[in-house]
């Protein structure tokens, strides 16, 4: 499924180095959008906030990156950046 905002999106991925945040009324396909999305990046991960409370707390505590990347891997999220290529993949 082609859609406008997946083109928006790669070019916010070669032009910035900040924090993405999509927003938008349910069922209007924005989960899809992310999972495609995420497979033009070597690793990606996916958590849904609504299933899993625990992790939901780590992003209302706190907005340090550092803290943030800890707060994860304690909770079984891998980073792997073997590859040089510094995102996410659950294990």
């Amino acid at each position: 499924m082609d859609r406008k905002v997946h083109d928006t999106l790669l070019k916010w991925k070669s032009s910035s180095g900040r924090a993405l945040v999509l927003e938008g009324p349910r069922q209007t396909g924005k989960t899809f959008i992310m999972k495609e999305f995420s497979k033009s990046y070597h690793y990606s991960v996916y958590i849904d906030l609504e299933e899993n409370e625990g992790l939901k707390t780590v992003f209302e505590q706190t907005d340090d990156a550092s803290e943030i990347y800890e707060k994860l891997s304690y909770n079984g999220i891998r980073f792997d950046t073997s590859s040089g290529d510094p995102l996410l993949r659950q294990t």
